[in-house]
């Protein structure tokens, strides 16, 4: 798929060397990314050849340059020359194109709505009395004939380069007299520049030439260069807000593409080091210009065009390293860009909209909105002689037999000099038939002051102090270990086996796992979609607690622990993690840490720090995207607001709903009166299925798509055709949702937005119809896109799926 990105403005002003010092990161970690394949002189033939732009135009390669006795402007017998190829090698001119009035400069193409090619250019006039500087533009639609000059804009000001967005042409123009500053035009159906924003307010002594990119939701992006370091805007529709961030080094000739994935890559004349051509990554959030790769060139050289083709961007420029000044083209891969447009497999799996992995755009008001949980009832108290107070570190799981809990005894008195422990920790044990009523059975298995009528289920070992049950799912699991834990004793984690989740014993004398603290609840599972032990345990990284992660095949030989990474989070102290593999949707990785605030104290409680809940989730056990807001705040609740309340207990599980009728929802649990009476009390919270994060968008409506997809076609021996599209699903009783499938960006006939039946209601698994058809086995197997278009709506997952799938999932 072809894509095309200009909109640079020509060079006018020549730097004057400043010396501004790039990120050494980039050359490493970014520049491998970008693969010079090749690059060929292809045109010499005047003095000074300079100042390209790049397209393809009805299956041609097409360039544009400045032909001239030299690069200083003013002079006479210039022109844009227009030289085309095939196959990009063989080239030949098709056009010598001059205006007597002045010295022609830079050349800028433009695909106009029409299906016409615009090129774009400006004059140094000759005769100055009235205006040195005049915009113009030629048409073609056969690369033959061209029609022009046509006379564009306003006098002295250089329009830089035209793109067109949702049929609508923008055009940045840059003032070459004083006062100088930067104006936004618009191009209309005739082709005319019409003044959008008078002056963009960019602080510069001189702003001037300027490309312009727009993202799916409709983001504006301005590569500007300016009389000192270049300078990066940002706008949102209708573009007449604009706001400027200064880079951090200067640019001569930008040019700027956006590129499917998302990312921003740039390119034109840097100057530290020596003036050269380059390609460099922009962040858009910093504005941060990082240096990725060097084109062979050097003394007069930039002005680049961009044309990018599957994942080839070929790379039109001008350099003199190799004698006059000559026009190049490079070739340059970019290694992860075909990957990321790769179909993602899906099958007939289910895909909660946790992250925005699956998204390729949004539009209108619709965006990822992340839910907190209802607030339900205590559902326990550690109220018993050996539990107490600072009872705590829950595990929750559901067996297909019970409800299981575990969980800390324990009991201190605080007070101004510190706390008194009253008893030894202890690990207790509950259980329960639906989730919310609990029952501590007596096990008789230890002693408590003389008596084994009590829940403790493991004591006077490692592991009393954070032990973490879970069932094991490992098909290869032993009768003897259907149960598994970890818990800790110095600065090692241990491991654990029980054949009934209640007699439990060591599995190696030794700890499996020492690069960590472990004083918190370590944790350790199954994953069943990776078939291995993956553990999540806590370690300080400079003063700051952090998670680690390690991967086992047999639960005693682990690898060497590796650091989470919250690429896009601020650093905070994480006091646990909570990571379970989502029971519904197991490749995915949810985790509800709770959040830990060292410095505050509300109270004035002697021991500090007030915590809170947050979420996040993962893809592949190590990246996680980690919201900010917390899912579970302490409240009005004076006593959540001490140190370590608001812990969520380890495990997501199905409970019942309270709503006759109504699909089951999912229960977590956390603590509160911790150091507070005597003992802590767990309250349960409660969210829909798959109810953690929503696609949204208010009445006023928006819209998502999809990357492309491709789910379950039948063609394993073990895999069933999907036949149907299900959503879970939540509108007002005004709102709605409407579905379009789209193929190589098209949509497919009977798959329509117009032959979409609306959808409008609550279900955990609606199916999605067109004109009463909710059959899409003709699709399976082929790269889909889903396009949901909403109004005061939310859509928490989606699934392609069989026929004995119902919407009561």
């Amino acid at each position: 798929m072809l894509r095309h990105f200009l909109l640079t403005p020509v060079a006018i002003l020549a730097f004057f060397g400043a010396a501004f010092a790039l990120p050494a990161k980039a050359a490493e970690s970014q520049s491998s990314q970008l693969e010079l394949l090749s690059v060929e002189k292809i045109w010499d033939a005047a003095p000074h050849n300079a100042f390209t732009d790049l397209v393809r135009y009805k299956d041609r390669w097409v360039c544009g340059f400045r032909e001239a006795p030299s690069h200083a402007g003013g002079v006479k017998d210039s022109r844009i020359r227009i030289i085309t190829s095939d196959d990009g090698s063989e080239w030949e001119s098709v056009a010598a194109l001059e205006d007597q009035r002045g010295d022609i400069r830079d050349a800028k193409f433009g695909i106009l709505p029409d299906g016409r090619l615009m090129l774009l250019t400006a004059l140094q006039l000759f005769d100055t009395t009235q205006q040195k500087h005049q915009s113009l533009a030629w048409y073609t639609d056969d690369l033959k004939s061209w029609d022009g000059p046509h006379d564009l804009g306003d006098p002295d000001l250089w329009a830089w380069g035209i793109n067109f967005h949702d049929g609508v042409g923008y055009s940045i123009g840059y003032r070459t007299v004083e006062p100088r500053f930067a104006r936004l035009y618009t191009i209309g159906a005739d082709n005319k520049f019409v003044t959008h924003v008078e002056n963009l307010g960019v602080k510069s002594d001189y702003p001037n030439e300027s490309s312009i990119v727009f993202d799916d939701s409709d983001t504006a992006y301005c590569l500007l260069r300016c009389s000192g370091p270049a300078q990066f805007g940002t706008a949102k529709p209708p573009y007449t807000d604009w706001t400027w961030k200064v880079m951090n080094a200067p640019v001569g000739g930008p040019e700027l593409i956006r590129l499917p994935d998302g990312r921003l890559l740039g390119g034109g004349r840097l100057y530290d080091g020596g003036q050269r051509t380059s390609l460099f990554w922009i962040d858009p959030d910093t504005a941060e210009l990082t240096e990725a790769l060097r084109l062979p060139s050097g003394g007069d050289t930039s002005y680049p065009g961009f044309v990018l083709q599957d994942d080839l961007l070929h790379v039109s420029y001008y350099a003199s390293h190799e004698g006059k000044s000559s026009i190049y083209l490079a070739k340059v891969r970019i290694s992860d860009l075909l990957a990321a447009a790769d179909p993602i497999e899906i099958g007939d799996r289910l895909e909660p909209f946790v992250d925005d992995q699956l998204i390729d755009s949004f539009g209108g008001s619709a965006t990822l909105m992340l839910h907190k949980p209802t607030d339900r009832e205590v559902v326990i108290s550690h109220d018993e002689p050996w539990e107490g107070n600072t009872s705590t570190y829950h595990t929750v799981f559901y067996d297909g037999l019970k409800y299981r809990m575990y969980y800390r005894g324990h009991h201190v008195e605080a007070h101004g000099s510190g706390k008194t422990k009253n008893h030894p920790e202890f690990i207790c044990y509950a259980e329960s038939d639906d989730g919310v009523q609990w029952t501590k059975p007596s096990l008789g298995l230890f002693e408590f002051e003389g008596s084994k009528d009590n829940n403790i289920v493991w004591a006077n070992g490692p592991g009393v102090h954070n032990f973490a049950p879970f069932h094991d799912t490992n098909p290869d699991a032993t009768e003897d270990a259907k149960y598994k834990a970890v818990g800790s004793k110095g600065k090692g984690l241990y491991v654990f086996k029980s054949p009934d989740a209640i007699h439990w014993e060591l599995m190696h004398d030794a700890p499996v796992i020492t690069d960590g603290a472990f004083d918190s609840l370590n944790l350790a599972f199954y994953d069943t979609h990776r078939r291995q032990y993956v553990d999540f345990h806590r370690h300080f990284r400079d003063g700051v607690r952090e998670i680690k992660t390690a991967v086992s095949k047999d639960f005693i030989r682990w690898s060497e622990p590796q650091w989470l990474d919250f690429t896009g989070s601020p650093r905070e102290h994480l006091y646990t993690n909570g990571i379970v593999a989502y029971h519904r949707a197991p490749h995915l990785f949810i985790g509800l840490p709770k959040r830990f605030i060292p410095g505050r104290n509300p109270t004035g409680h002697p021991a500090k720090g007030v915590s809170d809940a947050v979420f996040m989730s993962s893809r592949d056990g190590q990246t996680f995207h980690r919201w900010p807001e917390a899912i579970v705040r302490p409240g009005l609740q004076a006593s959540r607001w001490i140190n370590r309340n608001n812990l969520p207990a380890w495990g997501i599980v199905e409970t019942a709903s309270d709503i006759p009728g109504a699909p089951n929802e999912l229960s977590i649990y956390t603590t509160e009166d911790y150091y507070e009476g005597d003992g802590v009390k767990l309250r349960r919270h409660t969210w829909r299925l798959d109810g953690f994060v929503s696609i949204h968008s208010p009445f006023a409506g928006g819209e998502a798509l999809t990357k492309p997809l491709r789910f379950a076609s039948g063609s394993a021996d073990d895999e069933p055709p999907a036949t149907r599209l299900l959503l879970n699903v939540s509108t007002s009783a005004a709102g709605s949702v409407r579905v379009e499938l789209l193929e190589s960006g098209e949509p497919i006939p009977g798959f329509t937005l117009k032959d979409c039946d609306t959808m409008f209601g609550d279900g955990i698994a609606m199916p999605v119809s067109w004109k009463g058809n909710s059959d899409v086995s003709t699709l399976a197997g082929r790269a889909v896109q889903v396009r949901l278009v909403l109004q005061d709506a939310d859509v928490y997952a989606l699934r392609f799926a069989g026929a004995a799938e119902n919407d009561v999932d």
